[in-house]
């Protein structure tokens, strides 16, 4: 029996696996079969004994709240950890089932401040998908609101 220890962390990374492969030595053969592989689970499907880590991020989503007709709206879209591969999420503002109408929100504007501190726009592609880099755990979602000559009393649009 052969014990291989693996380090826990708090990064998403997939199923992740690795090999055993036995060589040759002095009075030992190999038949070609004398390897193994092994794949650590970060997802929480593991076996046990104990509870199985479980790495994958949860996707939260907080402001927006009470802006003025005619500036941006602002939602921070967060990642409760790490991933070593980029993610793809979909964004949709949206006021169905709520008391905005389609003019009066613009187009969003997705950034992210990267390790240089440096902030950064994110492509938004026609279906609302954005590709958060790996390590990112924070976006920032930009949606302006149309400012206008009209009363319409307190108006709700929603992220989804």
């Amino acid at each position: 029996t052969v014990t291989i220890p693996t380090t826990g962390d708090d990064v998403y990374e997939g199923d992740e696996t690795f090999g055993l492969v036995v060589t040759e030595s002095n009075n030992v053969t190999s038949n070609g079969s004398a390897t193994g592989t092994a794949t650590i689970k970060d997802d929480g499907t593991g076996p046990g004994p104990g509870t199985p880590d479980n790495d994958k991020p949860e996707l939260t989503v907080t402001g927006g709240g009470d802006v003025n007709e005619g500036t941006d709206a602002v939602f921070t879209v967060s990642l409760s950890n790490e991933t070593e591969a980029p993610v793809v999420v979909n964004l949709a503002p949206t006021t169905d089932g709520y008391t905005a109408e389609a003019g009066d929100i613009g187009e969003m504007v997705v950034t992210y401040v990267d390790s240089n501190n440096q902030t950064q726009t994110l492509t938004v592609d026609g279906s609302g998908n954005v590709t958060i880099p790996a390590g990112i755990t924070d976006i920032t979602v930009t949606i302006p609101t149309t400012g206008d000559d009209v009363y319409e009393g307190d108006e709700t649009f929603g992220l989804v």
